[in-house]
């Protein structure tokens, strides 16, 4: 980080520790933050490598409303099990000449959902079905409040050694409000990690597509990896992956774990349906998960 961005911080009571994450120009450091650990986001809103005035105008704007919207997301519905935000509120500061938006989280001291490799790792059944049964209770808070994540994947959730909080979803950072097309417009490529987006997504009009059953559709796929350490659509990773995506037949997640009961089998495998309009609400599927044991 920028000496004169450090300084500028320290002066705010803000100490960089170390760097846990970033994307793009999006930088996440834990910090301390008057003498309490935090998980601080800061964005660089500016591209030096843009000269044209009118340009680095409009990416500023767009940097700046991508950062706002996540944290106006997480200011409505975080918290529970999702990130929630932490003593820093949202902060526009120009340092040394470059534009800056930062605010910060709490800090989630735990490890991001591990993908098992031989049979020897795989996580319990009990760890499976609480895995689906949050994530299914974050997508309706996501729901209630008009929002996909976009972005559900292992890399994005945090086991935590809290029973009563075991798995925290995080990174809103592409999340997107069915209300608003300030950011994304139609035509562009759909965001989001490719062995998790919904096959929905793969095709220009996606956005005509886009609601909660992508999300939903995403989760499913993160808990059929979690379980088995396997792609449920996806065997060869370096050929055509959306293809694969779109075409290949679904794997039956009981030929990798026999310990999973079969009525937890179909749940998943409705919503790893290809067509958004077959996968069940998530209402369905909290009433057919009480049945399974």
């Amino acid at each position: 980080m920028d000496e004169d961005v450090i300084k500028e911080l320290r002066s705010r009571n803000i100490i960089l520790q170390d760097r846990i994450g970033e994307g793009g120009f999006k930088k996440v450091y834990k910090a301390l933050v008057n003498g309490k650990i935090e998980a601080l986001k800061i964005t660089q809103l500016l591209d030096s490598s843009i000269s044209d005035e009118e340009e680095k105008r409009n990416y500023q704007l767009k940097m700046l409303l991508r950062s706002k919207r996540e944290f106006e997301i997480l200011r409505e519905v975080g918290g529970e099990n999702l990130v929630a935000l932490g003593s820093v509120g949202e902060t526009e500061a120009v340092i040394a000449g470059m534009p800056y938006y930062f605010y910060s989280e709490e800090y989630l001291d735990g490890h991001t959902l591990s993908i098992p490799q031989k049979e020897g790792d795989f996580p319990s059944w009990e760890s499976i079905k609480e895995l689906f049964d949050t994530g299914v209770k974050v997508l309706k808070r996501l729901n209630a409040n008009n929002t996909i994540h976009r972005d559900i994947k292992p890399q994005n959730i945090m086991e935590l050694s809290d029973p009563c909080r075991r798995f925290v979803f995080f990174d809103l950072g592409i999340a997107y409000q069915e209300d608003d097309s300030s950011i994304t417009s139609t035509g562009d490529i759909a965001p989001g990690t490719r062995l998790y987006r919904a096959p929905e997504t793969f095709y220009p009009d996606y956005k005509d597509n886009l609601d909660i059953r992508s999300d939903l559709y995403s989760l499913a796929v993160t808990v059929f990896v979690y379980a088995t350490g396997k792609h449920p659509y996806v065997d060869d990773f370096c050929n055509n992956v959306s293809n694969q995506i779109i075409t290949n037949p679904v794997k039956n997640i009981m030929v990798y774990r026999s310990d999973i009961p079969s009525e937890f089998s179909t749940i998943l495998s409705y919503c790893l349906k290809k067509q958004p309009a077959l996968r069940p609400t998530l209402t369905k599927i909290e009433n057919l998960l009480t049945r399974v044991r």
